[in-house]
């Protein structure tokens, strides 16, 4: 009798989340799948209910400062959308994270969830298998990284813009930049990117952000064995001319 061979799984591969290809559903019409509908909410005893209701308020967001339109302008990862679009896989991504997800796993709970894809207007939602080759994807397009904080940066400069008009005074405020370094154990089996540190594989990001308001402005993943200066004139570089077009005095610390 010959042994039982042990079949090698992926380790972004999460088990029982996966639909059969035949039964996925189809968009009706072209474009993208998350449509970011206006949310009404009402009560109805008959119907699916979720614990993820906030999501109608990112929903909200996302709609109003056009993110997604954003995202598509200036990002271009796949030559075909089936059905997806790069804002499709980048929002989900958000999303899970929005809901309290920690790994691109948790994105099952919101798939299978018909209350979430109501709320988002989605008939369906990336599998957590198709969310990771989307990810490698852009890993290997590096130039795709810079026009997705380009798409960010533009969605920001937008909200800093309308606050601006909304309070006169705006400009008489002083604008604070923090900068810091975070040193973060690395506990995966995928290790790139990563250096030891006091004997432990570890990342230490560059964290830039408004003290006060705690706005993220950038962020860098870094080595874990790097000097916390390392890369950050090159960042402020590219953060300082955007805080000063928010208007007010800038005052840099760390």
């Amino acid at each position: 009798m010959k042994p039982t061979i042990k079949v090698r799984r992926a380790s972004h591969v999460n088990t029982g989340t996966a639909v059969p290809k035949e039964d996925l559903p189809w968009p009706e019409i072209g474009g993208r799948v998350l449509r970011l509908p206006r949310t009404h909410v009402e009560v109805d005893k008959h119907s699916e209910v979720t614990s993820y209701g906030g999501l109608a308020l990112a929903t909200a967001f996302l709609r109003r400062f056009k993110v997604a339109e954003r995202i598509d302008q200036h990002v271009k990862v796949l030559l075909i959308h089936l059905p997806y679009r790069e804002s499709d896989h980048v929002l989900a991504q958000v999303l899970n994270l929005y809901a309290g997800g920690t790994c691109i796993e948790d994105m099952g709970n919101l798939q299978h969830s018909e209350a979430v894809r109501r709320i988002i207007g989605a008939c369906r939602i990336p599998d957590p298998t198709t969310a990771g080759d989307f990810l490698r994807r852009l890993h290997e397009k590096e130039h795709q990284l810079p026009a997705l904080r380009y798409a960010v940066d533009e969605v920001q400069a937008e909200v800093w813009r309308r606050l601006r008009r909304g309070r006169g005074k705006h400009d008489e405020q002083w604008s604070i930049i923090d900068v810091d370094g975070h040193v973060k154990p690395l506990y995966g089996v995928q290790k790139e990117g990563a250096e030891f540190y006091k004997s432990t594989w570890c990342y230490q990001p560059l964290l830039v952000s408004l003290a006060g308001t705690g706005e993220c402005l950038a962020i860098r993943n870094r080595p874990g064995n790097v000097r916390s200066s390392d890369g950050t004139a090159e960042v402020l570089d590219m953060v300082l001319p955007r805080v000063q077009a928010r208007g007010g005095r800038v005052l840099q610390g760390s």
